[in-house]
């Protein structure tokens, strides 16, 4: 099992962007997947009061298209500098389109996503509406990490369709990791069910050739996302795997905000799948 497609979000003067190509594209070489670059950004909304006449608002969207393909010239330049890796084939695609849907319908021809923080709402996608909208993982890259060289991978499970969805995504990955760490935290002392189940999924993943171990863990005076942290942190991890708990960006993120603690703020990329 590999990926064989790789989507990646660019923006034309975010250093940041630089280094999530960088990632994506050693992503793509280790598996010989074609890496396709995306740069979208929010349409000029006019409201009909503001409207003079035709030729005013056709003025301002001609306007408002210039600028926007200067743009789009821009993060294509820096796409294929940042991507530039031995045996990556390289494709682009750039729209004036709200950037998640953007991502989400040319999502229909990649195995997994390469997004980072959300920054400016006008260019950058939320990583929890891509993740409802595309159908496909998505792997979310802090500032300055450009390689990961997967040492150690810590799957944060919870028992449930997310994180079961989330091992399967991930399972690529997985594959390559020279060590894979699978934690559970428990609101108590871990009973046998759990570590029952734990052994389960440890089991299933030696099945897929993936040296992993498994620990449930009680969960200590912080919420779960920092208990996940401080794991992955232990062993040095290059990623976690979490299952992506979202409801859209109108409401709050469920399981106590993991997800959305662990996007924000964790030094580590971040392997979601819903």
């Amino acid at each position: 099992m590999a990926y064989a497609s790789l989507l990646v979000h660019v923006e034309p003067d975010d250093p940041a962007s630089d280094d999530r190509v960088a990632l994506a594209a050693d992503l793509a070489s280790r598996f010989h997947a074609q890496l396709t670059g995306l740069c979208a950004i929010t349409p000029v909304y006019l409201p009909p009061d503001d409207i003079a006449g035709v030729a005013l608002a056709r003025s301002i969207l001609d306007e408002e298209e210039r600028r926007a393909q200067k743009l789009f010239d821009a993060a294509q330049d820096r796409f294929r500098v940042a991507a530039a890796h031995e045996g990556v084939r390289l494709a682009w695609r750039s729209s004036i389109d709200d950037p998640e849907e953007a991502i989400a319908r040319a999502a229909l021809s990649a195995d997994l996503i390469v997004l980072g923080r959300p920054s400016d709402v006008h260019r950058a996608p939320d990583p929890g509406e891509v993740l409802l909208m595309a159908g496909r993982p998505v792997l979310v890259a802090p500032p300055g990490v450009r390689t990961m060289p997967l040492r150690n991978v810590v799957v944060g499970w919870k028992d449930g369709r997310e994180a079961r969805r989330a091992l399967w995504d991930a399972l690529p990955i997985l594959e390559l990791a020279d060590d894979v760490d699978v934690v559970e935290i428990t609101d108590g002392h871990p009973a046998l069910a759990d570590t029952a189940r734990m052994n389960e999924v440890v089991a299933y993943l030696h099945r897929h050739g993936v040296k992993a171990q498994g620990e449930c863990r009680a969960r200590g005076a912080g919420a779960d996302a920092d208990e996940l942290a401080r794991y992955a942190a232990e062993r040095d991890a290059d990623m976690i795997v979490v299952g992506g708990y979202a409801h859209s960006r109108l409401r709050e993120w469920a399981l106590g905000g993991v997800t959305k603690a662990l996007i924000e703020t964790s030094p580590r990329c971040c392997f979601l799948s819903h």
